[in-house]
């Protein structure tokens, strides 16, 4: 307050009636409505204390109109696998303060769209905590977290060494690292000095592009798909194609 006073000339002041006490607390109380409460409660968090449990509860639930009316079923078969997402049908993950909705490629107008309705309805209905959002997955492009829950998404790689790995007793680590920021800077001197970057992911036509937003420690490039990095600085612009090994030569 003392910088605002200073920088807009006014008389304004800060009074603490509970601290400063006298005449200046009952004038305070005497202003509200009711006056002093003859007992003050304790602060309330925000966010309610909520067990670990709870936290990491999550269910599981198959939307479809294949019956000719749209059914909602909670699969409670444990672990989750990909296989369970049928591509001609949606479902929907429900965690603690997150609601996933899966899309399948060949699920109905009617599935898709009653299955945002379900979810929207989750998060009133199943008590979810001030927050919550609801997240519509395509099949296809499903993020990090949604197929941790799922096994099968990523496909054990077996890697059987011809040779066995050795270390050159004559090995400079040092210079391998003076090496690399040597060659990082001249990398920044080329885009002058300073650089942006967004990332984006081919669609599976390969012609269109999706961003991915979101902290650079948290952008997971999946190996089943391709990205195109755009780095850009004052002076310079690199385009890097990254090709996951599954696409092969496609």
């Amino acid at each position: 307050m003392g910088i605002k006073r200073d920088e807009r000339k006014d008389k304004c002041y800060l009074n603490y009636p509970r601290d400063m006490g006298g005449e200046i607390e009952e004038t305070f109380w005497a202003g509200l409505k009711g006056g002093r409460p003859s007992q003050i409660a304790a602060a309330v968090p925000d966010t309610p204390t909520v067990d670990e449990a709870t936290v990491m509860a999550y269910s599981f639930w198959h939307v479809s109109d294949n019956t000719g009316s749209l059914v909602q079923t909670e699969i409670t078969e444990r672990p989750l696998k990909a296989s369970m997402l049928d591509t001609n049908d949606s479902f929907i993950l429900e965690l603690y303060d997150t609601v996933y909705v899966w899309q399948g490629k060949r699920a109905s107008i009617s599935e898709k769209r009653n299955s945002m309705a379900i979810a929207k309805k989750f998060v009133q209905d199943h008590g979810k905590p001030k927050g919550t959002h609801i997240s519509r997955i395509p099949e296809g492009v499903e993020d990090s977290l949604f197929k941790s829950y799922f096994e099968e998404f990523y496909v054990p790689v077996k890697y059987e060494a011809k040779t066995p790995m050795q270390t050159m007793e004559n090995q400079d680590i040092t210079k391998v690292m003076e090496k690399d920021a040597g060659a990082a800077k001249l990398t920044l001197d080329k885009l002058g000095g300073s650089f942006e970057y967004s990332l984006y992911r081919l669609t599976e036509n390969l012609k269109d592009v999706e961003e991915v937003t979101g902290p650079l420690m948290s952008m997971f490039l999946f190996d089943e798909n391709c990205y195109v990095v755009d780095v850009r600085g004052p002076n310079h612009r690199y385009l890097l194609l990254w090709t996951g090994w599954r696409l092969g030569g496609q």
